[in-house]
């Protein structure tokens, strides 16, 4: 008998430990069904890693966007990036001069790219003071971006000069301090004591622009070329030490005419925004200042009105008193069209900002024209016109034989 009870206790152990083993078993089938299910839920994924050229060089300024979005970044000096983007999304991976990427993401974390050259732009053409050639037969330092069909043409600026920003090397663009400022544009670092003069000579269809950068509508440049070199005072002598920027205006093309009209609503927001002092520490400060003590009565050095609201407890912050949400407001519309004979574009902009500080405002409306017509075999008369708001215009002919 003592053996089989015994024998009875081992059968018993033995299934406990059987069950407690199933028990865990499934605890853990558990917990990993429920961190799959977790997974699922997970919306937002972190991308981060370099992006490199065909010898493994990094990349600087290169362009990362959430495709169908305008969630995106620019790579820094090592080429490195990150990225908060939704689960499964298209990255687009683009910078000057090598063919753009489009990356499917199946899990988060690090990602790196490599592009390759574009050997295509070999065969582009660019704008040069004398006229245009072919890319592969230009010998001097030119970069060119054709904003007309980039992303670049989708970010609400107001200035046209804010695309050249971190896509073209060897360009560096302030950043705008106010509401349509015109920031300051250096190609190859400053020339000079006084920084005014460092600003490049601007050809806008083969004239020189005379009026303020500010005073280009973005939405009329179909593409900028930027002569970094000597090869710009072939044609423009002295004016063009501080390099070039040449813009080509949009021309209408064959076919039935075009309609465009774009909208956008851009919010602003002070960076960083600086901390005042209570009310409280204030009147501290002014007493230490007055070489009183802090819980000394401030009515010695306050006026009438001033000690009036501080016994009745009115107080005012005037940052926020002067601040705002920022909003800038971008309307445009534009035809073209092209025949055999007549070549025209006809473009009209709004543009309304407000900055952060109560009082800086900017408006702008433009209007551009531009008029090409082959009155014979051997005549072609055009014209075309700019015109901004309170600001300048600009009007001229061209008979072309």
């Amino acid at each position: 008998m003592k053996n089989l009870d015994l024998f009875q206790k081992g059968v018993i152990k033995f299934g406990m430990i059987l069950l407690l083993g199933g028990l865990c078993m499934m605890g853990t089938i558990s917990r990993s069904v429920a961190g799959e299910v977790d997974s699922t839920r997970v919306t937002k994924w972190k991308i981060f890693g370099r992006v490199i050229d065909e010898q493994g060089e990094p990349i600087i300024g290169a362009a990362i966007l959430e495709q169908g979005t305008t969630n995106g970044c620019v790579t820094d000096t090592l080429g490195n990036y990150k990225l908060t983007v939704k689960a499964g999304a298209v990255l687009r991976v683009s910078f000057v001069g090598y063919v753009t990427r489009e990356i499917v993401l199946k899990k988060e974390g690090m990602r790196n790219v490599r592009l390759r050259v574009d050997n295509e732009e070999l065969e582009e053409v660019v704008v040069v003071g004398y006229g245009s050639v072919a890319r592969k037969n230009f010998t001097g330092s030119v970069s060119v971006i054709n904003t007309a069909e980039s992303p670049l043409a989708l970010l609400p600026n107001t200035n046209s000069m804010d695309v050249l920003r971190g896509t073209v090397t060897g360009i560096t663009v302030s950043q705008q301090q106010g509401a349509g400022q015109a920031p300051s544009l250096q190609v190859r670092g400053q020339k000079s004591i006084g920084g005014s003069t460092s600003n490049p000579l601007i050809v806008m269809d083969e004239v020189i622009f005379m009026g303020s950068l500010r005073d280009i509508d973005p939405n009329i440049i179909e593409s900028m070329s930027v002569l970094k070199d000597a090869t710009s005072l072939a044609a423009y002598g002295s004016q063009a030490a501080n390099g070039v920027v040449m813009i080509t205006t949009k021309q209408g093309k064959l076919g039935k005419p075009v309609l465009n009209f774009n909208a956008s609503w851009t919010l602003s927001e002070m960076a960083n925004r600086p901390e005042v002092l209570s009310p409280e520490n204030y009147i501290k400060k002014i007493n230490a200042t007055q070489h009183l003590a802090e819980d000394a009565d401030p009515s010695a050095w306050m006026s009438g009105f001033e000690l009036e609201n501080y016994k009745n407890g009115k107080t005012t912050d005037w940052l926020d008193y002067v601040s705002r949400v920022g909003l800038m407001q971008s309307y445009s519309a534009s035809v073209s069209g092209a025949t055999e004979k007549l070549n025209y574009f006809l473009s009209a902009s709004h543009v309304d900002q407000e900055g952060v500080i109560i009082g800086d405002d900017y408006k702008r409306e433009a209007l551009s024209l531009r008029l090409q017509s082959d009155v014979a075999s051997w005549l072609q008369v055009g014209t075309q016109m700019g015109y901004t708001f309170g600001g300048f215009y600009q009007f001229h002919f061209l008979f072309l034989a």
